[in-house]
């Protein structure tokens, strides 16, 4: 990796070169300043491959001492999730300081004008759009990386505010003793640029709330960026070859994709994957998807699917919605072979599948994934399971892995806690079918109790159809003390909430 980012990195614009002396005196090598940031950079992407692959380590590590170290010192949480930015943990702020910092030097350092350090800004914002364009699924390259979505999307999301920054430098130090000119194809150009990467960095903090137009948006934005760093002159003609080096990632990677979407939902014998929709309560509040797949996927708990209906009505053609995988029925070899996926209809795509709930009509769907890192329970004393209405379907895929483990006698799990919280008691019915089989399939271990909170009730009763070890309880769940009884059984505990 660090040969590749330094061989494209002095591709770059010849600069004075910075003399770096060995540890003999009389050997000396001569490193450009685009070398250096590339190996700086290169280093900090080894280091968060590291910092993924620590969960791993602290598995595979005996010592207590060691795992307590790095979770109270490298892995201790300094800002808390809000609804806008995910928790940020020591290791996050020191990379992110290595980046910022490691950039502003190369900036400056060794520079002897201004426009040197314009050139450099030029050089960094073409270096940085490379990882930018490596997919046009953040999920698609997070699993080719082996990384999470949450710690590709920091690593995306700091590359492009970098990009901007640098861009924005760029510009702004061209027009020192310069006249701004629209009819200059450097300044038409370098303004397009400089915008597009505004906008996308803009667009990014209502994400959450406009998720369809954004990412849309969000890949148009992209193109024009491309088109007008490739048109500006002022980025120099050997950078460009950065831009050709991201284009060329971004087409194999979505052929890739593209066909790998196709080889999985389509099959000679079987066809295309067929979606049957069937209500979860009688309000149609919620239903449930149950895809037939054209060919088995490997399915494990905790991992989602983007689901494409186009057949459900004209904008499901430009959506792709991601969805927790609640259930699904393997094969002989462990294959998943239907998913299930719980959904309540809001606004947008979700809210046809109400409209289809009652019918016999099967659509035609694409199913990309699974996404997300698999939970490995099997190695946990007790598990405990919070959830609240509708988090119920993201909790039930680790629920149904413990308890086949358990039949299968390839789990160490003792003890399964599930505690769901709903408003309403009516609310059970989303989960009727799939805890009635569950503790079927549990009746020889006994290893899952499950209180439902129900906090409109004022009273508690046992649930007829889940069996003697589930209950209904009239209040709120109090997790702190279900966490304090639990932890006076010994072993290992996980603990999972949504």
């Amino acid at each position: 990796m660090l040969a590749a980012l330094e061989g494209w990195a002095t591709l770059c614009t010849p600069m004075p070169n910075i003399l770096l002396t060995r540890f003999s005196a009389n050997q000396t090598i001569m490193l450009a300043p685009q070398s250096i940031y590339a190996i700086v950079v290169g280093g900090l992407l080894v280091l968060v491959l590291a910092r993924h692959m620590l969960p791993l380590l602290l598995q595979l590590s005996r010592s207590t001492r060691c795992r307590q170290w790095i979770f109270q010192h490298v892995q201790a949480v300094i800002i808390r999730r809000t609804h806008l930015t995910p928790p940020i943990t020591r290791s996050d702020i020191l990379l992110q300081l290595s980046y910022w910092i490691g950039t502003a030097c190369y900036n400056v350092v060794g520079t002897m004008s201004v426009q040197d350090v314009s050139r450099r800004a030029a050089a960094a914002t073409a270096f940085n759009t490379i990882p930018l364009l490596l997919g046009d699924r953040l999920d698609f390259v997070a699993k080719l990386f082996a990384l999470s979505r949450s710690t590709y999307h920091k690593l995306h999301t700091t590359i492009g505010l970098m990009a901007a920054v640098q861009m924005a430098l760029h510009v702004t130090l061209q027009q020192i003793g310069h006249q701004f000119d629209l009819k200059s194809v450097q300044d038409r150009y370098g303004l397009l640029a400089t915008l597009s990467l505004s906008a996308m960095a803009l667009l990014a903090l209502p994400r959450r709330y406009l998720y369809e137009t954004f990412l849309v948006t969000h890949q148009a934005l992209a193109v024009v960026l491309v088109f007008a760093l490739w048109r500006y002159t002022g980025l120099g003609p050997h950078p460009k070859i950065f831009l050709m080096v991201g284009v060329a990632s971004y087409v194999l990677t979505s052929t890739y994709r593209f066909g790998l979407l196709v080889y999985r939902n389509f099959s000679f014998s079987r066809g295309w994957s067929r979606c049957s929709i069937f209500p979860c309560t009688r309000d149609l509040s919620v239903v449930e998807l149950q895809i037939s797949l054209a060919r088995p996927i490997r399915v494990a708990c905790g991992q989602y699917v983007l689901l494409w209906a186009p057949g459900v009505s004209v904008s499901g053609i430009f959506q792709r919605h991601p969805f927790s995988i609640a259930w699904w029925h393997s094969d002989e070899e462990g294959k998943a072979v239907t998913l299930s996926l719980v959904v309540q209809p809001q606004h947008g795509l979700t809210s046809y599948f109400s409209r289809l709930a009652n019918s016999t009509r099967k659509l035609l769907v694409t199913v990309e994934g699974p996404y997300g890192q698999p939970i490995n329970t099997a190695v946990y004393g007790t598990v405990v399971l919070f959830a609240s209405n509708m988090g119920i379907a993201g909790i039930m895929g680790v629920v149904k892995d413990v308890v086949t483990q358990r039949r299968q006698w390839s789990s160490s799990v003792q003890r399964i806690i599930l505690a769901w919280q709903v408003d309403d008691a009516g609310q059970c019915e989303i989960n009727e079918r799939f805890m009635t089989e569950l503790f079927e399939t549990d009746d020889t271990h006994g290893v899952l109790e499950a209180t439902v909170y129900v906090t409109s009730a004022t009273e508690t009763v046992l649930t007829e159809s889940w069996g003697s070890r589930a209950k209904m309880q009239g209040s709120a769940a109090d997790p702190s003390a279900i966490l304090a009884k639990e932890a006076q059984h010994p072993g290992r505990a996980l603990v999972c909430g949504t």
